[in-house]
């Protein structure tokens, strides 16, 4: 199952609309929020009322799949751990996949996974 926001360009995030793309599948017991494009300060605001509707009803694991973000900046790190504890406190077990380049570089140096 694909989701997209309830925004008028569906999955569609930022003041540049190819900034950020989010798509949310479920099955197999979880659910998984794959992300593409830049997670940065530019983006987060949008990305935050994104997840707040569709993780809402969430109940199984969360999987963050990172694999096509290209760029992540502290601001988004910030909101990807906000966005862990926030499920992590509700019960629901998340873990962050797919990181490389730049992005697992900035992760690797502020310890993104043991935050999360």
């Amino acid at each position: 199952m694909k989701r997209t926001s309830r925004h008028s360009d569906p999955g569609r995030l930022g003041p540049d609309p190819c900034l950020l793309r989010a798509a949310i599948r479920s099955g197999s017991g979880h659910v998984t929020l794959s992300l593409s494009g830049e997670l940065a300060s530019d983006t987060v605001p949008e990305f935050r009322l994104l997840i707040a509707d569709l993780l809402a009803p969430c109940d199984g694991p969360v999987i963050l799949d990172l694999v096509e973000v290209r760029f992540l900046d502290c601001a988004g790190a910030r909101a990807l751990i906000s966005v862990a504890r926030a499920l992590t406190s509700r019960g629901v077990p998340a873990r962050v996949t797919g990181l490389r380049g730049e992005p697992r570089r900035l992760a690797d140096i502020i310890g993104l996974e043991r935050l999360i």
